[in-house]
């Protein structure tokens, strides 16, 4: 999934540098890849980690519709999952909540 995914970033030049990490990253945290691991492997998470896991379910939906307006080729800066547009969620300050997770 490594390759797939510096194919796509090198082709459309990291078109998810500002969402929360889909596989793990040199920043370290815990990407939606590890959130997902732990989901499928039974982990349970306490009622603080809800907001958490809000956050990382918009992430990986922004993620999927930036992929899916770049396959078709429009451009995802018009679009309403570009950066500026999704500075009103909150799940786009993603960082403080990633944090919070320990996985």
């Amino acid at each position: 999934m490594r390759v797939l995914l510096d194919k796509f970033n090198a082709k459309h030049g990291d078109p998810m540098r500002d969402l929360w990490p889909l596989l793990k990253d040199a920043k370290g945290g815990s990407s939606l890849s590890d959130l997902r691991n732990a989901v499928v492997h039974g982990d349970t998470f306490s009622e603080e980690d809800y907001v958490a896991l809000s956050s990382a379910s918009q992430n990986l939906s922004w993620i999927l519709e930036r992929i899916l307006l770049l396959a078709v080729g429009w451009d995802m800066n018009k679009s309403d999952v570009s950066p500026r547009a999704l500075q009103k969620f909150y799940g786009y300050q993603w960082q403080a909540e990633q944090a919070k997770l320990k996985l």
